[in-house]
């Protein structure tokens, strides 16, 4: 199948095909196949048809990490709509704001949510764990067909300036952004990959290539005994750190000891925050000789931005690791004077904010153009400020 012609969810079924007795997801003692999960967000998805969901429509999810979170995102796909991830911990008042202003005609979520949610009028509640009846429906006989065009991700920004903002991601944007992550490093049928930190952005691109997505509990996390317990336990090959978590994982116990729990890991991604070298030096001390580092940088509107390997990287005297170079499909470019450091652009780049008021993505981002200089992939390497960003 052509990639760059195809929508997530088909290139999510192709895999199915190809590997249907793999594991797709591990969570705890219990295993879904991807024939299993291609069954069930198969029916999740004629439901939300049912529903009334139709292509670039938001479909929210609003639930804790787990396997739900992921049919629920693959089922909302095969819809031909654009899953849109709703944090817990919102405020009422910013969820209040998010469900107006985004107005989805479905929201996925679990049964223990239902109270919170009933608070606000308009979208239909699903609680996939207590009400079993989308699992009675079958799909269409003519598969929903979806373009790079068409919207497929809609992740509302932090709300810093008092209100939430969708940024509107297309399905092409995605593939793109999958596609560049996969020439730094790709995936096998066998690869365990855990996930959680940035959970909405980071199981697709497993299950894309046959990997097997080991979920993290969120109350583990972010204890670092217990989440080098869960690398060591299930034998993890990838894994995702923002630095900070990182660190504290360093200075959780022995290099001795972290050597034996993470001997299993084949590569690790760093995302989220600036990565000093000095951090690097301690990681690189503790990894397997063969385990490749990664440092990333990502925006809600273009998923991944720059990426580089950090393994044999020189650093001369720096104080932190660079964000490396634009991906494929994002071009950047250096603003003037008093503007923002960086603009995007490319096919990886978001199509536009959901906002029905104030300035278009586009706008925002276009003034600068004229009077920039383009850095070429190979041209500029990027660093990351602690300050800035």
């Amino acid at each position: 199948m052509n990639s760059a012609e195809s929508g997530l969810h088909q290139l999510f079924k192709a895999q199915a095909t190809a590997t249907p007795n793999t594991p797709a997801i591990a969570f705890g003692a219990e295993q879904t196949s991807y024939a299993q999960l291609d069954q069930a967000t198969d029916a999740l998805g004629a439901y939300l048809r049912r529903c009334g969901v139709l292509t670039d429509d938001p479909v929210g999810i609003y639930m804790e990490t787990c396997p739900e979170y992921i049919a629920a995102t693959i089922g909302t796909l095969k819809a031909g709509a654009a899953f849109m991830p709703v944090a817990l911990d919102l405020p009422d008042s910013l969820l209040g704001a998010l469900v107006s202003e985004s107005q989805p005609k479905v929201v996925i979520t679990k049964a223990r949510h239902l109270p919170r949610l009933s608070r606000f009028t308009g979208p239909r509640l699903l609680a996939v764990d207590s009400d079993q009846s989308w699992r009675e429906f079958d799909p269409p006989s003519d598969e929903i067909r979806v373009d790079t065009g068409n919207l497929a991700f809609i992740p509302y920004t932090s709300g810093t300036t008092g209100q939430p903002k969708g940024v509107m991601q297309t399905s092409g944007a995605l593939i793109s952004s999958y596609l560049a992550r996969y020439r730094f490093s790709s995936y096998n049928v066998g690869d365990r990959v855990a996930c959680n930190i940035f959970f909405p952005w980071e199981f697709l691109r497993p299950l894309l290539k046959g990997g097997t997505v080991y979920v993290i509990p969120d109350d583990a996390v972010f204890v670092p005994r217990a989440l080098t317990g869960f690398i060591a336990k299930h034998q993890i090959t990838e894994v995702l750190f923002t630095p900070s978590l990182l660190q504290g994982i360093l200075n959780s116990a022995s290099p001795e000891r972290l050597r034996a729990r993470l001997s299993s890991l084949r590569v690790v991604w760093l995302n989220g925050e600036v990565v000093p070298t000095s951090l690097l030096k301690l990681v690189l001390d503790v990894l397997p000789k063969s385990t490749r580092v990664f440092n990333t940088y990502s925006i809600s509107e273009a998923h991944d931005v720059c990426s580089i390997e950090l393994t044999d990287l020189s650093l001369g005297g720096r104080d932190a690791c660079p964000v490396g170079y634009a991906m494929d499909g994002v071009t950047l470019r250096v603003l003037p004077e008093g503007q923002s450091d960086l603009a995007s652009s490319g096919v990886g780049r978001a199509l536009d904010w959901r906002s029905r008021t104030g300035p278009r993505l586009s706008e925002e981002a276009r003034p600068g153009f004229r009077e920039v200089r383009q850095m070429g992939r190979r041209e500029v390497l990027l660093h990351r400020r602690p300050s800035r960003g």
